[in-house]
């Protein structure tokens, strides 16, 4: 996904700068059996290795809600 947003220098300027942002996602459906585990690696070891290459300034980790997880969760 692409988010395209501008932004001004001042209020008086009117040239635009255009930015872009690139929002890296990932959703995956888990087995119950291991998704402790799972989540224990992505926060210990996948998501650091992940920021520390600096091409990212935020991340987030999300458990996705309302959804049959009668198979496992999603993340």
């Amino acid at each position: 996904i692409i988010v395209r947003f501008t932004q001004k220098s001042s209020k008086t300027d009117t040239n635009y700068k255009f930015l872009t942002v690139y929002i890296y996602n990932v959703t995956i459906q888990l087995a119950w059996g291991i998704h402790e585990n799972w989540v224990q690696w992505m926060k210990t070891k996948h998501i650091p290795e992940v920021m520390a290459t600096s091409c990212f300034t935020d991340f987030r980790f999300v458990r996705v809600l309302e959804i049959d997880e009668t198979e496992g969760p999603t993340y």
